[in-house]
């Protein structure tokens, strides 16, 4: 059993999905140290040297700036836009796969085929996230290299209010604050790089596997701003510089990605047999 599990996970990790999804994020985190984090940088420099600078002049640090604390840069928004393409792009497709070249035929005749269908949620799951938070880590460590890690003040310009989310704990502990909303990215660009599984059994085409995560996410947000609720769409919900406190609203999605893929993925491939 755990050489299905582990072969899974490194199938996932050793793809050209993986690869491209890395380029692509790592990219994105790497323009915005270059065209935001930088030139914040020199302007906050230039503005605590200034001999005109206000005694009440607080500078915005790492914190506040970096890429998975606000929308607003064109890169941060073009990320959490295509989270669910990085997600998918690892290893979304390959039970798609698996079917289609008989692969899974001569799996399940080693071992018991639920184990099977457990160990490729979790390696499209582990897949997901870490093809989502890399980045993101990436652009923390490279951000903090120009920002200083000031603590956060509520006169600053930031989007965090006492209306958010643990507002207390940006204020006292931004760090944990930040790492709070990386957990989250992870659990959903996981959870939601899941859902290419269970579509798997009603299309014959790749590439619907390939863009249904991303078509459901973005009926979301359409219907969200629809009814002039956009702050219930995940596109802003997973940015931690998102101003709202809606925790009950993350447990439901998650409770809903993860009925809509775990759930039926797993209850269909109990019905079919795997020559499906």
């Amino acid at each position: 059993m755990k050489t299905i599990f582990t072969n899974e996970i490194k199938r996932a990790f050793n793809t050209l999905g993986m690869k491209l999804a890395l380029l692509i994020g790592c990219g994105l985190s790497i323009w915005h140290v270059v065209s935001v984090i930088i030139p914040q940088s020199k302007i906050i420099s230039y503005e605590l040297s200034s001999e005109m600078i206000d005694s009440l002049y607080i500078p915005t640090g790492l914190f506040n700036n970096w890429m998975g604390n606000e929308l607003f840069p064109v890169q941060s928004y073009i990320f959490y836009l295509i989270l669910p393409l990085l997600s998918v792009l690892p290893f979304g497709s390959s039970f798609f796969e698996d079917r289609k070249s008989g692969y899974i035929v001569n799996v399940c005749t080693r071992i018991d085929k639920k184990i099977y269908y457990k160990a490729k949620y979790l390696a499209v799951f582990l897949s997901g996230g870490i093809a989502v938070i890399v980045p993101l880590l990436l652009n923390l460590i490279m951000s903090s290299m120009f920002l200083p890690a000031l603590l956060p003040d509520n006169g600053s310009n930031g989007t965090i209010s006492p209306t958010t989310m643990a507002y207390e704990v940006f204020f006292t502990h931004p760090l944990i604050y930040i790492l709070m909303f990386i957990v989250i990215d992870f659990l959903f660009a996981g959870v939601i790089a899941t859902l290419s599984l269970s579509y798997t059994y009603f299309t014959e085409h790749k590439f619907g596997v390939m863009i249904v995560p991303f078509v459901f996410y973005f009926f979301i947000y359409s219907l969200t701003n629809l009814i002039n609720k956009t702050e219930y769409s995940l596109f802003f919900m997973l940015n931690g510089g998102a101003n709202n406190n809606y925790l009950l609203v993350y447990i439901l999605y998650f409770l809903l990605f993860f009925t809509l893929s775990y759930v039926i993925f797993m209850w269909k491939g109990k019905k079919q047999d795997v020559k499906a």
